[in-house]
């Protein structure tokens, strides 16, 4: 019995042996699983502190890229405004330009008109003299009275303005034209 009892104190010892390295084993498996898991976390950790800072600096970059397409739109805008003042400007310059040729052109017209019309009037005025003088000179032909001379130096005086002794000195036959 003896045996039978060593064996059995074997046994136990033995069981007892794969006892202990069966918990060692699971123990060790269990810190082993234990370490995989933390280092999956930290990993994990790891990866997803890099996936915000990712997603971070995207963001910014983005707002960055987003207020640069803004500012270079406001540009663009303040440029179209800036070109359509500026055109404007130009545009109401060109039409001050042209009212203001178009009042000098129609002064210069009137004036033309003014000067064509004193010419008119000068010319009749010559041909009524020129008609008067040789009325005057046939009559004095005719009845040979050549003491109303003094008629006809009174109608070359007379150069149907009623206006006397302005001599050329005074001539307004072309008046000043306005320089450009």
């Amino acid at each position: 019995m003896r045996k039978k009892y060593e064996n059995q104190e074997a046994r136990k010892e033995r069981n007892a042996k794969k006892n202990d390295m069966r918990k060692q084993r699971l123990k060790d498996a269990h810190y082993r699983e234990e370490e995989r898991i933390n280092r999956i976390l930290a990993k994990r950790k790891k990866r997803d502190d890099w996936v915000r800072e990712s997603n971070a600096l995207r963001a910014r970059q983005e707002k960055m890229r987003v207020a640069k397409n803004n500012l270079r739109n406001d540009d663009k805008w303040e440029n179209i405004e800036r070109m359509k003042r500026i055109a404007e400007f130009v545009r109401l310059q060109t039409l001050q330009k042209i009212e203001e040729e178009n009042a000098r052109t129609q002064r210069l017209k009137d004036q033309r008109e003014g000067l064509v019309q004193a010419r008119r009037q000068n010319s009749l005025n010559a041909l009524l003299r020129k008609h008067k003088i040789q009325e005057h000179v046939e009559q004095m032909r005719i009845s040979k009275r050549w003491d109303k001379l003094n008629e006809i130096n009174r109608i070359l005086e007379d150069d149907g303005t009623k206006k006397r002794g302005r001599g050329m000195r005074g001539s307004t036959s072309l008046p000043n034209l306005e320089s450009p």
